[in-house]
């Protein structure tokens, strides 16, 4: 298990937005008996800081919103103490208003080391029917150093946000109030992570409750419960916005961090939802700078059953070098299934960036798409997704077992290496609009076993775009699209089908290998019969249909 090193390289806090004088702001407040180590200044809003019960910080907000910087407790040698050291608790609350936001900006220690929460984090707002103390509240911890979420920490809150990204204090006002957009910038070249170790807990019991952690580097291996939606971002610049239970997640700058950025292997997900406009879901989004990388999920993910027959339980996107908005993606709705169709050619980054799922469990339909590769296996352990399977990967989809280890989908599966050309006027480069489909199978080996319980769509198509200036049309050449089991047992129930075209433009323009505007499109199809253990599939590839590997 990796874990944070506290003496990490100190990095350098961005000024960000100057802080708004709104309401009142109170005098720097000292640290003593109190449960934060740190002094705690209160640069926007007003809010008092009170210690006045040992091991416990109490933070009563008075405005709608407040920015508190806090400066660390260190020791002789310039290392910051645990910031919420383990058997403490930080109250916020708020005795006057029925909601509060609170950004908690932790600011550089002499060493720079990375900030630690080991206590309890508690977020309390009076309910106007009963008078009683109940989960309410949004929290923010802001620590361009980086924050580590120990074993012991448990968060019981209305709404959370962790970042090592500036948060634009403007965009906080906005954010908490409404939704709307919040920036967080990074330091140039920051590689700051956030890590939530085994054994930590985070719940959120509101309704229309959030969870968002946004760093250059994420590492989820605790426990979030949230009534409503999950947001880890890997990235220097991104923005959100939250309306209904759904994230508007963009990332104008990617991480500067390389390897695997993100990694959740907890238990992470909530409740079911209620129905329609109670949206839960959860999100995990990463875009490269200059380096490759790559997102592993484990563990489990996904909502409780549905309540009853026909509310959807949640849904998880997961997405390497694409924005996603709302249930979008690259132009494909993760709720169109297996019919979704992702071309909008919306990369925000070419770096390589990949997709991995291993032995893992959701229990909400799921989408994962990349740039490059997007690989599901069960190789260790079982994997099993309780509704839709869908795989999108450019160059590479695959969705495996072996190992002797069983892949349950309850659902429809797409394993999708679909490529799209660009159709503009305003081209960047002439072979933007050309497409050459990637490789995309369902292969099981070695005493695996894949049970798939709607159908399955493998498909490498490719579509060519056009340049509408010149009217000059593109190429394309279709993948490779295998459905096999060598010593292995594949059961579909539906139906099983391979595409491997070369297409045309979408929007229906021709499409050419020749560039002359003529069609002369290639569209070959196999739909292969469903069949059981030990028994070969059909297969097909750009060199026609043949037999898998015995």
């Amino acid at each position: 298990m990796t874990h944070l090193n506290r003496s990490r390289s100190r990095l350098m806090l961005g000024c960000g937005s100057a802080a708004l004088a709104l309401g009142l702001v109170l005098a720097p407040h000292r640290a003593e008996a109190q449960a934060i180590n740190g002094s705690g200044t209160v640069v926007q809003g007003s809010a008092v800081i009170i210690d006045t019960v040992p091991s416990e910080t109490t933070i009563d907000v008075a405005s709608p919103t407040a920015v508190i910087d806090w400066t660390p407790t260190e020791d002789a040698g310039g290392n910051a103490l645990d910031f919420l050291p383990t058997a403490t608790t930080a109250r916020f609350q708020s005795g006057q208003l029925a909601d509060f936001a609170v950004l908690n900006r932790i600011l550089p220690s002499t060493n720079g080391n990375i900030v630690v929460i080991n206590g309890s984090v508690l977020s309390r707002v009076t309910d106007a029917a009963t008078g009683a103390s109940v989960p309410g509240g949004f929290v923010a911890f802001y620590s361009p150093t980086g924050i580590l979420i120990g074993s012991t920490a448990t968060f019981d809150v209305g709404r959370l946000l962790l970042t090592t990204l500036d948060p634009d204090l403007q965009g906080f006002q906005n954010f908490a109030s409404f939704g709307g957009n919040l920036t967080l910038t990074g330091a140039a070249g920051s590689t700051a992570r956030i890590q939530i170790d085994p054994g930590a807990q985070i719940l959120a019991t509101p309704e229309n409750a959030f969870f968002a952690v946004v760093a250059a580097d994420v590492q989820m291996l605790g426990s979030a419960r949230i009534n409503g939606s999950h947001a880890y971002v890997a990235g220097e610049v991104v923005n959100l916005s939250f309306s209904n239970g759904l994230f508007n997640i963009s990332v104008p700058v990617g991480t500067a961090a390389s390897g695997n950025v993100m990694q959740l292997d907890g238990d992470i997900g909530g409740p079911s939802s209620n129905g329609v406009g109670d949206n839960h879901m959860i999100y995990a989004v990463a875009a490269a700078q200059a380096d490759p990388i790559s997102m592993i999920f484990r563990g489990n993910l996904g909502f409780d059953p549905a309540q009853s027959a026909g509310i959807v339980n949640g849904e998880i996107i997961l997405s390497a070098n694409h924005d996603v908005f709302g249930r979008t993606v690259d132009g494909g709705f993760i709720g169109d299934g297996i019919n979704a169709t992702f071309g909008a050619n919306s990369a925000t980054s070419t770096v390589q960036a990949d997709i991995f799922l291993e032995d893992f469990a959701a229990s909400s339909s799921l989408l994962a798409i990349s740039t490059h590769r997007t690989q599901a296996t069960a190789f260790n352990g079982a994997s099993s997704v309780a509704g839709n399977l869908l795989m999108v990967g450019r160059e590479n989809a695959a969705l495996t077992a072996s190992n002797g280890n069983t892949f349950t989908i309850s659902g429809d599966v797409l394993v999708s290496a679909q490529d799209y050309g660009v159709s503009s006027s305003t081209l960047q480069a002439l072979d933007q609009i050309d497409a050459i489909g990637g490789v995309a199978f369902i292969d099981v080996v070695l005493d695996g076993t894949v049970n798939i319980g709607g159908n399955a769509l493998v498909a490498a198509d490719a579509f060519a775009g056009a340049d509408t200036l010149s009217l000059l049309a593109g190429s394309a050449q279709g993948g490779q699209a295998l459905i096999g089991a060598t010593n292995g047992t594949l059961n579909i129930t539906g139906n099983a089908t391979a595409n491997y075209a070369d297409g045309c433009a979408v929007g229906g323009r021709p499409c050419a290998h020749d560039r002359t505007g003529r069609p002369n499109e290639q569209d070959r199809r196999h739909r292969a019969p469903r069949q059981g253990a030990g028994r070969p599939h059909a297969c097909a590839d750009s060199a026609g249909i043949g037999q898998c590997r015995r």
